[in-house]
């Protein structure tokens, strides 16, 4: 399955940890996960969710789904 939103939270696209709240924390994962692993197209059989590290569903991790979270807490504030 191919389905590039199955990594990114249904409910809030930019709520990574699934807590209800959109906040650094959620940035931090997808840094974390970068640092860990490094960008890459997510995989169904490895990448299990939570958490959604795909903020903006393009079925990868990368600088850009820090980018939208980052943009998203700042529209908030």
């Amino acid at each position: 399955d191919s389905d590039p939103f199955r990594w990114t939270n249904p409910v809030s696209r930019f709520d990574v940890n699934n807590n209800g709240d959109i906040d650094p924390l959620d940035v931090l994962m997808v840094i974390n996960e970068i640092n860990r692993r490094g960008s890459r197209e997510l995989d169904p059989l490895t990448d299990l969710t939570p958490p959604y590290l795909d903020a903006n569903p393009d079925g990868s991790i990368d600088p850009l789904d820090v980018l939208v979270i980052v943009n998203e807490i700042n529209r908030r504030n």
